[in-house]
C-alpha cells in the first residue's frame, strides 16, 4: 500500500510539503482577516475602551482615574446613570437619613435632640423658642391661654388672702388648672404634663339645676391624675359638683369667654354661676390685687360681660370682698357696683345678681346693710355671704336674716351662701385650717325662705395661702375636705 506522506525512498513527497505550506498560509490569512474585521480596523486601545463594559471605567471620583486615562484624548470614560458595580476607591459610608418631624407625635411628646438630650415639643406645635403672647386666649387646638382662678375671703382684721391661681385652657376659652412645677435643669428636664381632654359628653347639671363645669380645677386634676388613689374621691365629691367660674382681668376677651361658658351651660341644661371679679383696687392691693384701672375702664368691662351673657339666665356673684373689705375704696366703688347691677339687670332680665356681704364673723349686720344699700342692692336680687370661708350654714342664714331686717326686708331680696367648705364649720382659723369639710351641695332648693341658693363659689382644694399660694389647687387638701 502506498505511503501518503513519503515516496518509495522514504523522502517526504514534495507535493504534500507544498500543500501543507499553502494551507498554513491560507489559515493565517483567513485568521488575520477575521481579526481585522472584528476590530473594525481601529487601534486596539480604542477598541478596548469602546467595547469594554462601561461600569468598569466609571469612576465616582474623577481624581481617582489614572493620569494616562485622563490625558488621552481618545479615551472615553463614561459615567452611567446607575452602576451595578460599586466603586471601592475613596468610598465613604452614606450619611444616615435625617427623618422629617413626625406630625403625629402627641402634643408634649418627647423627642431626642442631636445632643442626645430630651426635648419637649411645645403644645402648640411651634418651635420651643416661641412663646405664647399670654394676653389673648390662645385656644387649644384651639389653643390654651393662661388664665387665673382667684379665691378666698379675708377674716376680720386680717389681710385678704385671695390670689389668682394660674390655669390653662384645654378647650376653647375654658380654664384648666395646672400646678407649676419647680424649675428643672435642661439636662434632666421633666416631661411637660399634657392635660387630659375634657369629657366628650356634655356635662349634666346637678339635680338642683346649676351647671357642672367640667373645667373646674378639681375635675381637671382628677382627669389628669386618674391613677392617683385620691382621684376618684376628688372627682366624685368635688369635681362633679356645680362650682362657679371666676372672670376677671386675666380673661383676654371676657365677652367671648363669658359667652362660651354660658353657651356650654345652657346646652347642658344648667344655670351658669359666674363670679365677676375686676373692681378697681381689688383686694386693696393685697394677695388678689388687680382689677380695672379706674371706674371708666370697669364700666366698659362690665359692658363686655353683659354682652357675653346675651340676656340668658345666669347667677352673678358680683365682686367678692368689695363691700366687706373697702378700706382702700373711695366713694366711686359704690357707684361702680351700683352701675354694674343696673347694666346687667337692664339687659338680662333672667340674670340674678348678688352683692358682697362678707360673712357672719366679719362686718356687723347693720353696717353691712348700709354698705349694701349704698352699692345698689335694692336693684339687685340680694347678697352673698361666706365666700371662701368656713362659717356654718345656720350661722350664715341667721346673719343674712339680720341684714335683711336692717334693710327693711324689701320684697324680692334674698341671700345666697357659699357652702363649699363649711361642712364642719369654722375653728377660728381662716387660712387652710385642718379638719374642715365640704358642705351642702349646690342647690337653689334650700328650704329657707330668705336663702335663694347654696352655691360653691370657692373650689374645695384651692389653698387660702398657707398650704400653698392662695388659689393654687392642692390635691391633698381637696381629698381631706372630701373625706371630712
Amino acid at each position: 500500500m502506498d505511503n501518503p506522506v513519503r515516496d518509495a525512498n522514504g523522502a517526504p513527497k514534495k507535493n504534500l510539503t507544498w500543500f501543507l505550506i499553502g494551507g498554513a498560509l491560507l489559515f493565517a490569512f483567513v485568521a488575520g482577516y477575521f481579526v481585522s474585521t472584528s476590530l473594525g480596523g481601529g487601534n486596539a486601545e480604542q477598541a478596548v475602551a469602546t467595547d469594554a463594559p462601561t461600569d468598569a471605567l466609571a469612576f465616582e471620583d474623577p481624581a481617582s482615574a489614572s493620569a494616562a486615562d485622563q490625558a488621552s484624548p481618545d479615551t472615553t470614560v463614561s459615567e452611567p446613570a446607575s452602576s451595578s458595580v460599586s466603586n471601592t476607591l475613596d468610598e465613604q459610608p452614606a450619611p444616615a437619613e435625617v427623618p422629617e418631624p413626625d406630625e403625629d407625635l402627641p402634643q408634649g411628646a418627647f423627642t431626642v435632640s442631636d445632643s442626645g438630650e430630651a426635648d419637649t415639643l411645645p403644645v402648640d406645635g411651634s418651635s420651643p423658642a416661641s412663646e405664647p403672647s399670654g394676653s389673648e386666649p390662645a385656644a387649644p387646638a384651639p389653643s390654651t391661654p393662661s388664665t387665673t382662678a382667684p379665691s378666698t375671703s379675708p377674716e376680720p382684721n386680717s389681710p385678704a388672702t385671695t390670689q389668682a391661681a394660674t390655669t390653662t385652657n384645654s378647650g376653647a376659652n375654658n380654664p384648666t388648672p395646672t400646678t407649676t412645677a419647680p424649675a428643672t435643669p435642661a439636662s434632666t428636664a421633666a416631661p411637660t404634663t399634657t392635660a387630659a381632654p375634657p369629657p366628650t359628653t356634655t356635662a349634666a347639671p346637678t339635680s338642683g339645676g346649676f351647671y357642672v363645669d367640667p373645667y373646674n380645677s378639681a375635675a381637671q386634676w382628677a382627669r389628669n391624675n386618674a391613677s392617683d388613689p385620691r382621684a376618684a374621691t376628688i372627682s366624685s365629691q368635688i369635681g362633679s359638683q356645680a362650682i362657679a367660674r371666676w372672670f376677671g382681668d386675666w380673661n383676654g376677651n371676657v365677652r367671648s369667654d363669658v359667652n362660651q361658658y354660658v353657651t356650654e351651660a345652657h346646652a347642658a341644661g344648667g344655670i351658669p354661676v359666674l363670679v365677676v371679679y375686676n373692681i378697681p383696687d381689688r383686694d386693696c392691693g393685697q394677695h388678689s390685687s388687680g382689677g380695672a384701672a379706674n371706674a371708666g375702664a370697669y364700666a366698659q368691662w362690665i359692658n363686655e360681660v353683659t354682652a357675653g351673657l346675651g340676656g340668658r339666665q345666669a347667677t352673678i356673684v358680683l365682686e367678692p370682698d368689695s363691700l366687706a373689705l373697702n378700706d382702700c375704696a373711695g366713694p366711686e366703688r359704690d357707684g361702680s357696683i351700683s352701675s354694674a347691677v343696673t347694666t346687667i339687670k337692664s339687659s338680662c332680665g333672667e340674670c340674678q345678681v348678688y352683692l358682697d356681704a362678707g360673712h357672719s364673723n366679719w362686718v356687723g349686720a347693720g353696717e353691712m346693710a348700709n354698705r349694701l344699700r349704698n352699692a345698689g342692692v335694692l336693684n339687685a336680687d340680694g347678697f352673698f355671704t361666706n365666700v371662701s370661708n368656713y362659717q356654718t350654714t345656720s350661722a350664715e342664714a341667721a346673719f343674712g336674716q339680720q341684714v335683711l331686717n336692717a334693710l327693711g326686708n324689701p320684697a324680692g331680696l334674698a341671700q345666697v351662701i357659699d357652702t363649699s367648705r363649711n361642712g364642719n364649720g369654722a375653728n377660728g382659723e381662716w387660712c387652710d385650717p385642718a379638719g374642715r369639710a365640704i358642705g351642702e351641695a349646690p342647690t337653689p332648693n334650700t328650704g329657707r325662705s330668705t336663702v335663694d341658693a347654696y352655691i360653691w363659689i370657692k373650689v374645695p382644694g384651692e389653698a387660702d395661702g398657707c398650704l400653698a399660694g392662695a388659689g393654687q389647687f392642692v390635691p391633698q387638701r381637696a381629698f381631706d375636705l372630701a373625706r371630712g
